[in-house]
């Protein structure tokens, strides 16, 4: 599947995980998501901003967040340095 942009068009890739784009499953996972994020993160996280589908996760040091992001992220292994 290629990308385009403004200037140019992508050479074609194959996209081996996530949802299409207009798929009747995108705005169910979003709300999912959106739900969890309004219900149990502003208790563990210091501020947590949202306004329509962007999410602000801030917290007192860059360690604290990520100590938070490890716990909920499923990878675990990405970090903020």
């Amino acid at each position: 599947m290629p990308v385009q942009n403004l200037a140019s068009l992508s050479e074609a890739f194959e996209v081996k995980v996530g949802v299409q784009q207009g798929s009747a499953l995108s705005p169910f996972l979003f709300n999912i998501v959106t739900d969890y994020l309004t219900n149990y993160i502003p208790a563990l996280i210091p501020w947590t901003m949202i306004y329509a589908d962007d999410t602000d996760l801030a917290a007192n040091t860059a360690k604290d967040l990520q100590v938070f992001l490890n716990i909920h992220s499923p990878s675990r292994g990405t970090d903020l340095e």
